[in-house]
């Protein structure tokens, strides 16, 4: 049976930027039971302000693999981008002309204000403004870049094709660079050893929890991988057609509750119970609270 069940945030579980309805009580079902991952490219701090905000005990996966930790807040793993390689992706978007922004595993970074950019990091509107799930850290004209410590580097590419083309040829240049692309036509680079589905296992392999016995949910390439190494990989309505040929099988849309359905198919399959392993709930297949 399935004992660890890893989400995608954005375009699998949110709406309207939180985890609502009927997604959040079929997942607060799971998490008394079974270990529950919620695995994004948001920074590590969104994904414990979107856990805790939808009551959730989970272990948080930030930055697409970069940096994780358990559902105490306690990290796990970090891994950091070389200096010299942050630096020379800043360089790139400079002499491309194209918007960037960067995180550690609390902070936004960028030299350019674009509302659009941030406003699904917010938390709450108050008369003051906005509280942020995260730090923002707009860069001054004269600024030197903070280079140490950047977990993923995120670029918005050009609608031009060949401008495109020239940004991402220049970032697979550049050594000890890993790249891959979220919704939206966004260029993500992270540190060679990061990917999602390699975090999803560190947390599993911690807990004694094989491979066949994980589920994983997403929606684009950056999801693909653990999508298609799970034991059962769900992709959403809404993923493009590539990814969702990895899949085992493929859910409605994030705005139809795809996720809700998804893991209700696997409960009538008797892949999962509210219980936990066994239908007397004696081995609850995750570390006691």
């Amino acid at each position: 049976m399935l004992k660890l069940f890893a989400f995608d945030l954005d375009g699998t579980l949110l709406q309207e930027g939180r985890i609502r309805g009927r997604n959040r009580e079929i997942l607060q079902q799971i998490a008394k039971h079974h270990t529950l991952v919620l695995v994004s490219g948001r920074p590590l701090s969104s994904v414990q302000f979107l856990a805790e905000d939808a009551g959730l005990f989970a272990y948080s996966i930030g930055c697409n693999g970069a940096v994780a930790a358990d559902p105490m807040g306690e990290i796990l793993f970090s891994h950091p981008m070389a200096p010299e390689a942050v630096e020379e992706l800043l360089r790139i978007g400079e002499r491309q002309g194209t918007y960037l922004h960067y995180y550690t595993a609390d902070t936004f970074y960028s030299p350019y204000y674009w509302p659009e950019r941030v406003e699904h990091l917010e938390a709450m509107a108050v008369p003051q403004g906005f509280f942020m799930q995260c730090n923002l850290h707009l860069m001054g004209l004269h600024e030197t870049p903070m280079v140490h410590g950047v977990l993923k580097l995120q670029y918005t590419l050009p609608d031009d094709a060949a401008a495109s083309a020239a940004v991402v040829k220049a970032v697979t240049q550049i050594p000890g660079i890993h790249h891959t692309y979220s919704g939206g036509g966004l260029l993500e680079a992270m540190a060679p050893e990061v990917d999602k589905w390699q975090a999803v296992r560190h947390v599993a392999d911690s807990l004694s929890i094989l491979p066949g016995d994980i589920l994983a949910m997403g929606d684009y390439d950056n999801d693909a991988g653990m999508i298609e190494q799970a034991g059962v990989g769900v992709a959403m309505g809404n993923a493009p057609e590539r990814v969702q040929e990895k899949a085992d099988f493929v859910t409605r849309t994030v705005d139809e509750d795809g996720a809700y359905y998804a893991l209700e198919a696997l409960r009538q399959d008797h892949q999962w119970n509210e219980a936990g392993e066994d239908p007397e709930g004696e081995n609850h297949g995750h570390t006691s609270r």
